[in-house]
């Protein structure tokens, strides 16, 4: 049949702002009047309080939006398919917390989800039925001592279906660098070691055939951490690198077949450009 369409839309939203003293609000909204879309919406709602070195919020975001061509219609040499999914509904729920004189930050985020799109164990797109949802929180936190440093950051999740929806629960970074400033401050020279860790879990596989990932349950992911070793060199607003990731040449395979490189030395400069 005729897979042709005109993808032409007409939207409204509006935008408000609001501050008094240390408190902020704002809220933003939009809505698809007409077009192949129509009926899809997204909004936001933010209140935060803000100081010098505090600041806490809650964030709620809700939207609705069609699905994907891809899910709906496929036609290769190795698959085709031809599908009708209801429309996606998402809403996000996070609350913050940040203290810039303890060098800590904690979010905490609600993820539910009605439905939930998904390729199944045989690499067809599929559509959960009932709701999903994904809780966690992050915490992030810096230890400084004279020039040595120490950034954590821990993120942890929980699914509510781990059939449908693959994901770790543990998410761990740790970089400890020593850092000095030479020439009055002109130059910052920092080298360290960071760790990176996530716990073991079903990862997705890959088809080539069409391109997406999809859901299987033999092959588990090694929960190895994995080094690397961070140089670098910071002029103004160049900053030249050195990095060798994976040190330990650990073979790390968080999509089956896929394994991470073994060992990378990368090197290069970071320029930012800005408007002055």
């Amino acid at each position: 049949g005729d897979q042709s369409f005109r993808n032409e839309n007409i939207s409204i939203g509006g935008d408000f702002y609001s501050n008094f003293k240390n408190w902020k609000l704002n809220a933003t909204a939009a809505y698809l009047i007409t077009g192949s879309l129509q009926g899809n919406y997204k909004g936001e709602l933010n209140l935060g309080y803000h100081s010098n070195v505090f600041s806490a919020g809650i964030n709620q975001t809700i939207d609705r939006s069609a699905v994907p061509y891809c899910y709906i219609y496929f036609n290769g040499n190795h698959f085709q398919w031809n599908n009708s999914f209801s429309a996606l509904h998402h809403s996000r729920t996070t609350a913050y917390f940040q203290h810039s004189t303890y060098n800590i930050s904690v979010e905490l985020f609600a993820d539910r989800m009605t439905g939930f799109l998904f390729m199944n164990q045989n690499a067809l797109p599929a559509q959960l039925l009932t709701s999903l949802t994904v809780n966690g929180v992050i915490v992030a936190k810096k230890f400084n001592f004279r020039k040595w440093h120490l950034d954590n950051r821990i993120r942890f999740q929980k699914v509510s279906d781990s059939e449908v929806c693959h994901l770790p629960e543990w998410s761990l970074m740790h970089h400890l660098y020593w850092e000095n400033k030479l020439a009055k401050g002109k130059f910052i020279l920092s080298a360290g070691v960071r760790m990176r860790y996530i716990s073991s879990f079903y990862g997705d596989a890959f088809m080539p055939a069409t391109g997406f990932f999809y859901l299987q349950q033999t092959t588990k992911s090694f929960s190895v951490p994995v080094f690397d070793i961070i140089t670098d060199f910071k002029i103004k607003l160049a900053t030249l690198f050195l990095t060798v990731e994976n040190v330990k040449g650990d073979q790390v395979t968080m999509t089956p077949k896929y394994p991470i490189a073994s060992r990378v030395f990368r090197f290069g400069v970071r320029w930012y450009f800005l408007d002055q």
